[in-house]
């Protein structure tokens, strides 16, 4: 569902900055299940398709490191 919100530039706004939805995403991203990993990458492929301000909060959470990791 969060990928949904995080398309185009207003539905990313509204997620991004929240700290609680990108430890979120981090936990999902890290799940063993492809199926709750693949919605989390896609949800944050959208979030660092924005602006420079989101793809810092992005880099600032921690989540590339885990992302990674999926590789």
């Amino acid at each position: 569902a969060l990928a949904c919100f995080t398309e185009g530039e207003k539905g990313s706004a509204l997620v991004v900055g929240t700290k609680v939805v990108l430890t979120r995403l981090i936990q999902l991203i890290t799940h063993t299940v492809f199926a709750v990993q693949y919605p989390a990458v896609i949800t944050l492929k959208n979030l660092v398709h924005g602006p420079t301000k989101q793809i810092l909060a992005v880099v600032e959470a921690g989540v590339m490191p885990h992302v990674a990791s999926l590789l």
